[in-house]
C-alpha cells in the first residue's frame, strides 16, 4: 500500500514534467480546479494509451511501403516466346496413320472420341472398350510430334529485329497444349536482346496455323497460344498463362518489363522452397513450384508423368487412356477442391515480369490476294526453306474432314465406304493382272504373226491391202494394247494415283455429300466406261483371237507356216484368261453398285448433303483469312519498371510516435517516465537507508515529514 503526503504530493509536482501536476496538486488549489484538472489528466493519459496502443498494433503487424522507379536503358532482354498451334492432331496424318481399310476402330475414330471425353461431350464410362488398345498405344513424345503440326509449315513468315529468321530458330517444347515451339537465339549462350523500341524491333511472325486440317473434336477455336515469359520460367502451363491468337487477324502485343523485389517474413512472403521433382540445379520460379507440386500428384495417383512434366524419377509416361482413366480426374481435383493450397509456392524475392498490351487489325483483302499468288506468296518475309500447302494437301485435309464428319454421325457410314474403297482397290489390282495377261498376250501373238505366213489368213474381197500390210496392222495394234489398256485403266478408275492407298474413303465421302442425291457419280461414271470400254476391247481381241487359231490350226495340220509358240494354243492361254480378268472386273462393279444402294438406304442418309465443303480449285484469298495470322511482338520503350518494397515503419519510428503522444497528452516526453521510474526507485532505497540512520535525517534537504512515505 502506497501513501502519499502533502509535502510528497507537492515534490511530485514541482520535479515531474507532467503539465497540470501543480495545478492538481498545488496548495492553493481549490477542490473544483483539482477536480477539473483531474479529468483533463485523466482523459489525456487515456488518449495516449490508446494513440501509443495503436502505434504498437501497426508496429507489429510488419507494414511495408512499394517503391516504383522508371529506368531507362540502353537494351532490354526479350522475353521467352512459345507459339502453340490451339489444334494438337492433324487430321490428315491422324487418319494416314492407319494402315489397310479404314474400317471402325480406326485411330481417327478413337481419338474424336478421346477429344469428346475431355471437353465434356462424352462421359469415360460411355466410351467403347474397342479403343482402348489405340489409345493406350497412343500419347509417347514421337507419337505427338508426328502427329502434330510442323513448325515448317506453320512458320509462314518470320523477322526478328527486321531480319529473317525461320524454323532453326525455334526449338519444340512440349506444353499442356501438346507439341509448341519455342523462339531462341542462334547462339544459346547470349540472351535476346532489344535496343530499340516499336514494331520494327522485335519478333514478327506470319503463322499458317491450318484450320483446313483440324481434328473434328479438338477444340472449338481456330488460330494459335502466344506464351510470354521470364526467360528462367517454364512454359509448361500454356494453356492457362498463354492468350490466343485468331486467325485473319495481325495482333499487336506491346511489351513493358517490370522488376520486383519483395521481403521476407515477417514483412513479406516472398521465398523458396525445394522443387523435389527437378534436378537440383533448377532454379526456383513459382509456376515451376506450381507444376513440381501437379507432377508429385500425378505421380502418386497414376503412377505415370505426362510429357510436359518433369520426370525426376523415371516413371512411364501416361498414355491418352491413361490420360481418360486417371490423369484429368486427378486434374480436375487438385485444382478444384483446393488442393493447390497445400502447395507451398512462395514468390521469389526477385522476379521479372511482363505486362502486355494488345490491339488487333483484320489483314487485309490485298494482303490475302498477295498470298493467294502461289509463286510470290510472303515473297519478302518466307524463306525458301518454308514449306507451304499445296491444293492436293489442302483439297485431301477437306475430304478427311468430311470423312470424320460422316464417322461421327455413324461409324456404319464409314464402315461402308471402307468396304466401297477395298472394291475399288480390288478392280485396280484386277486392271494390273488384266494389264500384265494383255501384254503377254500380245507379244506372244505378235511373235506368232511375224514368223507364220498369212496367206489363207486374211480375206480381203476388195484386194485393197497385201496379206503382209495385214500382218503388219494386227502386229502394231497388237503392240499398242498394254499402253491403250494402262491409259483406259486411269480413265476407268477415276480415281487420282495418290489417293490409291489411303484417300479412297475420303473421295468416296466428299463424293457422297457433294451430291444432292448421293449418286456417287464418280462410281457411276466408272461403271458405264467399264463396260464400253471392256466391250471395245472384247471386240478387238475376238478379231486377234479369230487369227491366231487360223495359224494354230495351219500349224496343227502340217503347214509349212513354221509356228514358234511349238503347237501350243495361243487362244487357250492368254485368251481366256483376258476375259475371265474382264468378268471379273464386271462383277466387282456390280458388287459396288449393291454398295451404293446399302448406303443411300441407311437411317438419316438425306442429311448428309447438308454436310457439303466446296473443295479449292485453287488457293484464293479467302483460304488465307481462314488460315493465317500475324503476330508482332515488341517493347513499347527501352525502360525497365523497378519496384522494391521495403519496411514502412521501423522502431525508431515508434518510439518518436510514443514519445509524441507523452508530449501531445501530456506535455511530457520519454525523460517524464524515466523521472517517475526514478522517483520511485529513489524512494525505496531511501526508505531502507532512512531505516538505518538516525530519526530527523532529511530527504534530498527536505524535512522528513516532507518526504514520500511507502507503508
Amino acid at each position: 500500500m502506497v501513501k502519499v503526503t502533502e509535502p510528497a504530493l507537492q515534490y511530485l509536482a514541482h520535479n515531474i514534467g507532467i503539465s497540470g501536476f501543480k495545478y492538481l496538486l498545488g496548495p492553493d488549489a481549490t477542490t473544483a480546479r483539482r477536480l477539473t484538472w483531474l479529468l483533463v489528466i485523466i482523459a489525456a493519459v487515456c488518449w495516449m494509451v490508446w494513440n501509443i496502443h495503436g502505434r504498437l498494433v501497426y508496429y507489429l503487424t510488419y507494414p511495408t511501403s512499394l517503391d516504383t522507379q522508371i529506368h531507362y536503358q540502353d537494351a532490354v532482354e526479350f522475353p521467352k516466346i512459345t507459339i502453340c498451334n490451339q489444334n494438337t492432331f492433324r487430321s490428315t496424318q491422324v487418319f494416314n496413320e492407319t494402315d489397310g481399310s479404314q474400317k471402325s476402330p480406326t485411330l481417327y475414330e478413337a481419338l474424336n472420341q478421346y477429344h469428346r471425353v475431355r471437353s465434356g461431350n462424352k462421359k469415360l464410362n460411355q466410351l467403347s472398350d474397342k479403343y482402348d488398345d489405340l489409345l493406350s498405344s497412343a500419347g509417347s513424345l514421337d507419337f505427338l510430334k508426328k502427329m502434330a503440326h510442323k513448325k515448317e509449315t506453320l512458320l509462314k513468315g518470320c523477322k526478328w529485329k527486321r531480319l529473317p529468321c525461320g524454323p532453326a530458330n525455334f526449338s519444340t517444347v512440349m506444353t499442356d497444349l501438346g507439341v509448341c515451339f519455342q523462339f531462341k537465339a542462334d547462339d544459346k549462350e547470349t540472351p535476346l536482346q532489344v535496343d530499340t523500341s516499336g514494331h520494327q524491333s522485335g519478333l514478327s511472325l506470319s503463322l499458317m496455323v491450318e484450320q483446313y486440317d483440324y481434328m473434328g473434336e479438338s477444340r472449338d477455336s481456330a488460330g494459335a497460344v502466344v506464351v510470354i515469359s521470364a526467360p528462367d520460367e517454364t512454359e509448361a502451363f500454356a494453356d492457362s498463362t498463354g492468350f490466343g491468337v485468331t486467325v485473319g487477324f495481325s495482333t499487336a502485343i506491346g511489351l513493358k518489363k517490370t522488376r520486383v523485389h519483395d521481403m521476407q517474413a515477417p514483412y513479406g512472403t516472398c521465398g523458396k522452397t525445394t522443387l523435389h521433382e527437378f534436378p537440383e540445379d533448377t532454379e526456383y520460379t513459382p509456376l515451376r513450384c506450381r507444376l513440381n507440386c501437379l507432377t508429385s500428384h500425378i505421380r502418386e495417383k497414376c503412377d505415370c508423368v505426362e510429357l510436359y512434366m518433369p520426370n525426376k524419377h523415371g516413371r512411364p509416361y501416361c498414355s491418352l487412356l491413361k490420360q481418360l482413366q486417371c490423369v484429368d480426374r486427378t486434374k480436375r481435383t487438385f485444382f478444384s477442391s483446393g488442393m493447390t493450397k497445400h502447395c507451398d509456392c512462395p514468390f521469389p524475392c526477385q522476379s521479372e515480369h511482363f505486362s502486355k498490351i494488345l490491339s488487333q487489325t483484320a489483314i487485309s483483302r490485298q494482303y490475302a490476294n498477295r498470298l493467294s499468288l502461289a509463286d510470290e506468296a510472303m515473297s519478302e518475309l518466307t524463306p525458301s526453306s518454308h514449306e507451304q500447302p499445296s491444293l492436293t494437301d489442302v483439297n485431301e485435309a477437306l475430304k478427311v474432314q468430311i470423312w470424320g464428319l460422316l464417322n461421327d454421325l455413324d461409324p456404319a457410314y464409314t464402315d461402308l465406304l471402307a468396304v466401297m474403297a477395298d472394291n475399288v482397290r480390288q478392280q485396280r489390282r484386277r486392271l494390273v493382272d488384266l494389264e500384265r495377261s494383255l501384254v503377254t498376250f500380245s507379244e506372244n501373238a505378235a511373235t506368232l504373226f511375224s514368223n507364220a505366213s498369212v496367206e489363207g489368213v486374211v480375206n480381203d474381197p476388195d484386194e485393197k491391202l497385201t496379206p503382209m500390210m495385214y500382218a503388219h496392222s494386227i502386229t502394231n495394234y497388237l503392240k499398242e494394247v498394254p499402253g491403250r489398256l494402262i491409259k483406259g485403266s486411269h480413265n476407268v478408275s477415276f480415281w487420282p494415283t495418290n489417293v490409291l492407298n489411303w484417300g479412297l474413303e475420303t473421295t468416296l465421302a466428299n463424293d457422297a455429300v457433294q451430291e444432292p442425291k448421293l449418286q456417287f457419280k464418280r462410281i457411276e461414271l466408272m461403271r458405264g466406261v467399264v463396260q464400253v470400254y471392256f466391250k471395245q476391247i472384247r471386240k478387238h481381241l475376238e478379231d486377234v483371237n479369230s487369227w491366231v487359231q487360223t495359224i494354230n490350226k495351219q500349224s496343227r495340220d502340217g503347214s509349212s507356216t513354221p509356228n514358234t509358240l511349238g503347237g501350243m494354243s495361243l487362244s487357250q492361254m492368254h485368251y481366256n484368261d483376258v476375259v475371265g480378268y474382264m468378268r471379273k472386273m464386271l462383277r466387282l462393279i456390280q458388287t459396288l453398285g449393291t454398295y451404293m444402294v446399302q448406303f443411300k438406304n441407311m437411317p438419316s442418309v438425306t442429311h448428309l448433303v447438308h454436310l457439303q465443303q466446296p473443295l479449292y480449285t485453287f488457293l484464293q484469298p479467302s483460304f488465307y483469312q481462314d488460315n493465317v495470322l500475324n503476330v508482332n511482338i515488341y517493347f513499347e520503350d527501352l525502360s525497365v519498371e523497378e519496384r522494391v518494397k521495403s519496411e514502412a515503419y521501423s522502431v525508431e519510428g515508434l518510439v518518436c510516435d510514443i514519445g509524441g503522444s507523452i508530449g501531445l497528452c501530456l506535455g511530457g516526453s520519454i525523460l517524464t517516465l524515466i523521472e517517475v521510474v526514478d522517483l520511485i526507485l529513489f524512494s525505496r532505497k531511501r526508505k531502507k537507508a532512512d531505516s538505518d540512520t538516525m530519526p530527523g535525517t532529511n530527504m534530498e534537504g527536505l524535512p522528513q515529514k516532507q518526504a514520500l512515505s511507502v507503508i
